[in-house]
């Protein structure tokens, strides 16, 4: 196809996508077999802030929330995390995302470095917040509105607390 052309475009964002949801189904397996077969104990029974942390580090270190995010839902999926867990993941990695902002303002501007630390401050107070109230967050979005799968239950509350930053 002609780089300048619409196919060419189209064909990439197809491409894209389907490798997107390929690499989603490989990882949904790959977890499901994880589960089966080593000691995945030590993953379970620390508190909130230790799967805040991690959140963080894996977040920070990918440099993607989102990937993150997609990654804890596989987990999810195969019964090594469990909801408390996992959305006390999710806060970890919307703050742990502003590492990318933090890393690219050093050696910057004063305007860039302040932009950096004000997107990382306005995350902390959210993710604060959103921790707060995490048993309040949950139960609102599993008793009220009713949402009981446990993909759903996370990804409402990645919703959730993200309207809680707005």
């Amino acid at each position: 196809l002609k780089k300048d052309r619409k196919p060419f475009y189209y064909s990439n964002l197809l491409l894209g996508l389907g490798l997107l949801l390929a690499g989603l189904g490989e990882m949904k397996e790959a977890f499901s077999t994880l589960a089966e077969h080593p000691d995945i104990s030590i993953f379970k029974g620390h508190s909130p802030f230790f799967y805040v942390v991690a959140g963080v580090l894996i977040s920070a270190v990918i440099q993607s929330s989102s990937a993150t995010i997609m990654i804890l839902l596989g987990a999810v999926y195969a019964g090594i995390v469990t909801i408390n867990d996992a959305v006390a993941v999710v806060i970890g990695a919307d703050l742990g995302t502003t590492s990318t902002v933090l890393l690219g303002s050093i050696g910057g501007t004063v305007e860039k470095r302040r932009v950096a630390l004000s997107h990382f401050f306005f995350n902390l107070f959210t993710a604060i917040v959103a921790f707060s109230f995490l048993p309040l967050l949950v139960a609102f979005i599993t008793d009220i509105i009713g949402i009981k799968d446990r993909l759903y239950t996370v990804v409402a509350f990645h919703s959730l607390f993200n309207i809680i930053g707005i």
